[in-house]
């Protein structure tokens, strides 16, 4: 088995497909997965990651790996018919993600957020704000990104 450094995130995709995430003890993102069969052993992502991952998926054949890197922004990895690189949102976030996809192509991210992105830089807003980012995703890749939005929860 692995060691882990964080709480598990895991998600079906397919019948009989299971994958599941954890921050591992180098503070990479590894993953172990069920094909319905067998389980595999753990694979590495890299990344320095300082939150445990979120995991979510919008179709069959698809994964976006969500989670706070130690430079404390938002990085992704995704699955679409192959690994993409990590992706940063530039966005600063203050603990683990939350990911949740909705319908095809939309996932909205739950972020425990002390800023807000005011447009003169980032300014503390509460230490309790809640903000939801939802994401469009594209079917181009590796560009996957139509359009983002921030919403305060709280």
């Amino acid at each position: 088995g692995g060691v882990l450094n964080s709480a598990p995130s895991a998600v079906a995709w397919a019948s009989g497909r299971i994958d599941i995430f954890a921050r591992g003890t180098g503070n990479d993102l590894i993953q172990k997965y069920y094909d319905g069969v067998n389980w595999s052993g753990w694979a590495s992502f890299g990344g320095g990651l300082s939150s445990a991952p979120a995991v979510t998926t919008w179709g069959s054949g698809t994964l976006d790996v969500f989670a706070r890197g130690s430079d404390g922004l938002l990085w992704q990895i995704q699955y679409r018919n192959g690994w993409s690189g990590w992706i940063s949102h530039g966005r600063q976030i203050d603990d683990a993600p939350g990911a949740v996809a909705w319908g095809s192509g939309r996932i909205d991210m739950i972020l425990a957020d002390y800023h807000l992105d005011t447009g003169t830089g980032l300014e503390v807003v509460d230490a309790d704000a809640v903000a939801c980012m939802r994401i469009l995703v594209r079917a181009a890749y590796p560009d996957p990104w139509s359009a983002r939005s921030l919403t305060l929860l709280r």
